[in-house]
């Protein structure tokens, strides 16, 4: 495990990006606690009734797993990307690109020792949101008819997404060097495989005078939305069956 993994480097990175932890903790309280606090005080108060929120008796699911979730999606993934910015800044500072060239950690150890302290602090930002969740369900199970493991399966979710969104971009950092450079190729890396399959079907229509109902174009338009980012954490429900 040491030829991958320093202490004294994971000391200096988590220096680095403590702060970014911190306000990605906050993003979570904010953008997506601080609103099912308030939809539970406007029933409490008699503001509102269950039935007039946005899901009817199942809002604390919408809430979570539905789709009000665009405003934070876009803010935590910014905090993300500034996370991976952060990590490789010092490198492309001389005097810090010096000091480390001198010292005894090869470039397996330093690149490796950004991921896990990367993974750290999503961690601990979704390991807040996680006991913020369940206390608040513990303390308001009058108000919610959702059962409790939605709570895990969404923690899991974003954890989970974000860690790949920020594994990626650690990826293109590494191997393009150029930090500002390397983050934006990475964002725009990730959209190229959406954007291929949205802009072909139609080309093929526009061009060719296929049908809509062409296998090919159906097919191709359908994995689109499968290879979008933003549409992997947002449940996809089956109104037909309900």
């Amino acid at each position: 495990m040491a030829q991958y993994f320093s202490k004294a480097l994971f000391y200096k990175e988590w220096k680095n990006i403590r702060w970014i932890t911190i306000f990605m903790t906050l993003s979570l309280i904010f953008f997506k606690i601080n609103p099912i606090m308030a939809k539970v005080d406007l029933l409490k108060k008699g503001r509102a009734t269950i039935l007039s929120i946005y899901g009817g008796e199942h809002w604390f699911n919408f809430a979570l797993l539905g789709g009000e979730n665009v405003l934070f999606v876009l803010a935590f993934f910014v905090l993300v990307i500034a996370l991976v910015l952060i990590s490789f800044q010092g490198e492309r500072q001389g005097g810090t690109a010096d000091l480390l060239v001198s010292m005894p950690f090869t470039r397996r150890q330093q690149i490796f020792t950004k991921w896990v302290a990367g993974v750290l602090a999503l961690a601990i930002s979704f390991a807040v949101a996680f006991l913020f969740l369940t206390a608040f369900y513990q303390f308001n199970t009058r108000w919610i008819i959702d059962p409790y493991w939605i709570i895990p399966q969404w923690v899991l979710l974003h954890f989970l997404f974000y860690l790949s969104v920020f594994s990626f971009l650690l990826f293109v950092q590494t191997v393009m060097g150029q930090n500002l450079a390397a983050g934006v190729v990475g964002v725009i890396s990730m959209m190229v495989p959406w954007y291929l399959l949205s802009v072909i079907p139609y080309y093929l229509q526009v061009h060719f005078n296929w049908s809509y109902r062409e296998p090919v174009i159906q097919t191709m338009s359908s994995l689109s939305g499968y290879v979008f980012w933003f549409e992997l954490i947002d449940a996809r429900y089956d109104w037909a069956s309900h």
